[in-house]
């Protein structure tokens, strides 16, 4: 097969999908040495895949996210006109898009990956016209897909229930955990010296609304005066518009010193903090996988994540699993978790063995088994 996948909606710092991609294209290289790929990669994005196997062909387009509102609607016409007519003429088998902008006419196989749906599932996951415009446009999306990767059982029952998918289209690809990069004791020392003072809760991820770190934040305010325990709250990930609402919010409760915004850290940065948090805390309305409660486990972190959407799924009984709407259950979660030595004890040897049995091999594999069954049919 000749194979084209298409990196170019994914934004230069490696976050969620960025992050799918990245090990996926690793784990493909890792196992298959007879397809052929090319590979659609974005000026601003192109050093995040390292190709290394001659049947790995970059094709870097003109395409950078920067005005982002740009980007999208000349990507979306590129991909239905000029790219259609490219990859005919390449004689591409299948394509490969991890995103939501449809392909509208085509010859060629198309496999798409939904993470999720949360717009249909959180209100006001974003904007109005954002919503709106989701909503409107992934049913179209799954229409016109000859095969849909879903990332958790979770959103394949949503597929299937909110949009009318077909069940017998939909392939569940679960993604995978791998070690993050260590450091240097010096480093590491460096690490924890620049972003926190003493013990600490961690949360690593996204601002957007449906991460629900409003009411983490309340949560934590309530944990600290029911327990008189004095932990920071380190949020670490890309500071967005929603900063400076949560921002005010810590102000308001009075946490300013007790909870820091890092922005984005390295992996190495990132991996160092999850090994020495004392819980990591991740309780969002709606996921489409959570891969950082994963990402916790592997680093013998004890988690407390949400009881909902694809969390129980991802994370088994190797977590302590709260409702997200409930300021009293994640506080006395977090509480729980820190306190009872034997549930810690359980829940860092459950998640070991539960970040082990999700592998990015496996989910290459799983996805060459969707692409020949899209060109089957």
């Amino acid at each position: 097969m000749r194979i084209a996948i298409s990196t170019i909606t994914t934004p230069a710092q490696p976050m969620g999908i960025g992050r799918y991609l990245v090990c996926l294209l690793e784990s493909l290289q890792e196992i298959d040495h007879s397809n052929e790929y090319l590979i659609y990669t974005a000026q601003d994005n192109h050093s995040l895949f390292r190709l290394h196997q001659p049947n790995f062909r970059e094709i870097r387009t003109p395409f950078s996210h920067n005005p982002r509102w740009l980007m999208r609607p000349g990507y979306f016409a590129w991909q239905n006109t000029w790219l259609q007519c490219e990859l005919h003429a390449r004689r591409v088998d299948v394509l490969h898009l991890p995103n939501l902008l449809p392909v509208l006419i085509s010859g060629i196989p198309t496999v798409v990956t939904i993470p999720d749906l949360g717009e249909y599932r959180v209100e006001h996951k974003y904007g109005v016209l954002r919503q709106w415009y989701r909503k409107s446009i992934l049913p179209i999306t799954v229409r016109n897909a000859s095969r849909i990767i879903a990332i958790s059982s979770c959103t394949k029952n949503d597929l299937v229930s909110l949009i009318d998918v077909p069940e017998s289209k939909v392939d569940v690809v679960h993604l995978g955990t791998s070690a993050l990069p260590s450091v240097t004791a010096s480093e590491e020392a460096a690490v924890l010296a620049k972003h926190v003072t003493g013990p600490y809760l961690l949360y690593v991820g996204a601002m957007f609304r449906h991460k629900n770190l409003e009411r983490l934040i309340t949560a934590y305010k309530r944990f600290r005066e029911s327990t008189g325990l004095t932990h920071e709250l380190l949020i670490v990930g890309k500071i967005s518009k929603e900063h400076a609402e949560l921002s005010g919010l810590v102000t308001t409760l009075g946490l300013d010193g007790c909870v820091r915004f890092t922005g984005y850290l390295t992996d190495a940065e990132v991996g160092c903090l999850y090994r020495h948090a004392s819980a990591f805390v991740y309780v969002p309305l709606n996921e489409g996988f959570g891969l950082p409660v994963l990402e916790a486990m592997a680093c013998e972190t004890p988690v407390v994540t949400s009881n909902t959407s694809s969390l129980p799924e991802v994370a088994g009984d190797a977590a302590l699993l709260v409702d997200p709407l409930s300021i009293n259950e994640i506080s006395a979660g977090i509480h729980r978790v820190l306190s009872d030595a034997a549930l810690r004890s359980r829940l860092v040897t459950a998640g070991i063995e539960r970040a082990d049995a999700f592998s990015w091999r496996r989910c290459a594999e799983l996805t060459m088994e969707t692409y020949e069954r899209a060109l089957r049919n």
